[in-house]
């Protein structure tokens, strides 16, 4: 939505077309966002078909990659201040669309490793700067108000650590640990990931195939719940499944399948309708919606705090309260009016 409000933009940028069909990649890459992630989700029982899902606002994948890019990042890779690696987002677009539905699987937990690194900077240290990402460090100092293009500067040259650290080296805060490690909080040391029994804290120190389950202070890797299988700990595997009232893993269900009196649990895109007992799609543009427990089912619409209602994505000159309300992806911060992205670069 905010991207395709950018392409004009395209028109005065430089640089190879990405894409094939005349449109930089940086452009697309959102619309293709959402294609693997339906693909995903759909094949994990959260969705009916592909098709359905591609009229639906989605949720992150692996509950932080969602390709919601800063519009003012966007502008800057068109004019190539800032470098955007297609080759990368499109590995990234690859393992989600084949990413299991297995929460423990190592292909699931890569998915955060693989959906990294798609921007560098061209911008040496001393020279001036409106965003991290412009510089070759990835550190712009002094730039404040970025929405009214207030220019820092640069500091350094020195590229940011991709490698990731292994076993016994300090923990690396974008690269993480190597794979089969984890980052110990305690120590802010890289240690080997723990085999089935072994005392946890948390789901990243348990092998691939394992969680950290059980009651506070007595937490252990195992292996969690499939369908049908019981969850003592109220979690499951998959994450197309959850635990019931009965403490066994079941399938989310999807329209128009009963869901009332607790008998199942409608996918979380879906609410259960209290006048039929079935389930729905999630409240649509002009319905009541809460931010924080249901967003809005169509793609391209928004949860206004203010009002509490589903709307369409609001053109420049309308009231604001957040980047996200306007086409454009810029409330202005004086105004609290929607606006054009301002030209920075």
């Amino acid at each position: 939505m905010r991207i395709a409000a950018m392409l004009a933009l395209a028109l005065f940028a430089c640089g190879d077309d990405d894409s094939g069909d005349g449109t930089p990649f940086v452009l697309t890459a959102e619309a293709e966002f959402h294609k693997a992630a339906c693909t995903h989700y759909t094949r994990c029982g959260l969705y009916p078909d592909e098709a359905t899902c591609a009229t639906a606002n989605v949720q992150p994948v692996a509950d932080y990659i969602d390709f919601d890019f800063d519009p003012l990042v966007v502008v800057a890779a068109l004019r190539r201040r800032v470098q955007f690696n297609g080759a990368r987002v499109r590995a990234c677009l690859d393992a989600i669309a084949a990413a299991p539905c297995d929460r423990t699987d190592v292909a699931y937990r890569q998915l955060l490793a693989r959906c990294r690194g798609f921007w560098s900077g061209t911008v040496a240290g001393g020279e001036p700067c409106v965003l991290d990402e412009e510089c070759i460090s990835q550190s712009c100092t002094g730039a404040i108000e970025t929405d009214q293009c207030i220019s820092g500067v640069c500091v350094g040259d020195t590229e940011p650590e991709t490698t990731p650290a292994g076993i016994g080296m300090p923990c690396r805060t974008d690269p993480g640990c190597v794979t089969g490690a984890y980052c110990d909080v305690a120590t802010d040391v890289c240690i080997a990931m723990k085999s089935a029994g072994a005392a946890c804290n948390g789901a990243d120190e348990c092998n691939d195939g394992l969680s950290c389950v059980g009651t506070t202070g007595a937490r252990t890797c195992t292996t969690l719940p499939a369908a049908e299988q019981p969850c003592p700990f109220s979690l499951c595997r998959d994450i197309g499944t959850y635990c019931n009232q009965s403490q066994v893993c079941k399938p989310y269900v999807l329209p128009p399948t009963a869901c009332s009196g607790g008998v199942a649990r409608c996918a979380p895109a879906y609410v259960c309708d209290v006048m039929t007992g079935a389930c729905k799609p999630g409240p649509r543009a002009g319905e009541q919606c809460q931010p924080s427990i249901q967003q809005c089912f169509e793609v391209g619409t928004v949860c206004d705090s203010t009002t509490q209602t589903c709307s369409a994505a609001r053109a420049d000159g309308e009231p604001c309260s957040s980047y996200r309300l306007c086409a454009s992806g810029n409330c202005d911060a004086n105004t609290a009016m929607c606006a054009p992205q301002p030209m920075c670069f």
